[in-house]
């Protein structure tokens, strides 16, 4: 018998017991006495879509930034419930890897911008930044502030930024992409567009937004 076969079903009830009973704590603790890193990064890649699941959502509850290596493959799964579970995953480690004081700078800046206290938010993100440089939410954030300040260029460093600091984001991408048709650029913006879609395949209005920029570069060529 394949070794990976009990480890598989193992995870799966415990993952079907969460889902039964969501005791969060129980969880943790059963599947940290029961599941190295190492056998859960493996199991992100079985063939069965649930031990995928199942894999994903442990590591997103006990990985650390190493675990990020594993999880973003499956943005791109064949299992939309993998790629949201992967999503979610990842912006959960993301956010344990900063201090507590940093989420909620973090959280701040989120307020200001929806808020529309822009000047506000870039100044909330510099300080996130200085303290937290490796926070590549704050640099995909303070992107979105000096885009609506009008600050095209340095949207499009934040945006580079982040995407040095975390290839897998996505939104990152998107940001270039808007940054670049700002920019009257359409060519390199579909080409962002594109790598955000593939990165994590259920961004439908960027979908849109490729269909358009393609036949619009098709009827001016």
């Amino acid at each position: 018998m394949n070794k990976s076969q009990p480890q598989s079903s193992g995870i799966l009830l415990l993952y079907k017991q969460f889902l039964s009973d969501g005791d969060s704590a129980a969880w943790i603790c059963k599947v940290a006495e029961n599941y190295s890193f190492v056998t859960l990064a493996r199991l992100t890649d079985s063939v069965q879509p649930t031990v995928r699941q199942a894999a994903v959502f442990a590591l997103g509850m006990i990985g650390n930034r190493e675990a990020i290596e594993y999880l973003a493959p499956r943005l791109n799964d064949s299992d939309k419930k993998v790629r949201v579970l992967a999503d979610d995953a990842i912006k959960a480690i993301e956010s344990r890897n900063i201090p507590l004081r940093g989420r909620a700078m973090l959280e701040r800046m989120l307020v200001q911008i929806e808020s529309n206290h822009i000047l506000a938010a870039v100044s909330t993100a510099n300080r996130i930044i200085a303290s937290y440089p490796q926070a590549s939410e704050a640099y995909c954030r303070r992107a979105l502030a000096h885009f609506n300040l009008g600050l095209i260029h340095d949207a499009i460093q934040d945006c580079r930024q982040c995407i040095a600091l975390a290839p897998h984001s996505y939104m990152a991408y998107v940001g270039l992409g808007q940054c670049l048709l700002e920019l009257d650029n359409p060519r390199q913006a579909l080409e962002a567009f594109r790598d955000a879609v593939r990165i994590y395949p259920d961004l439908d209005t960027v979908r849109i937004q490729i269909k358009r920029l393609e036949r619009m570069l098709r009827e001016t060529t």
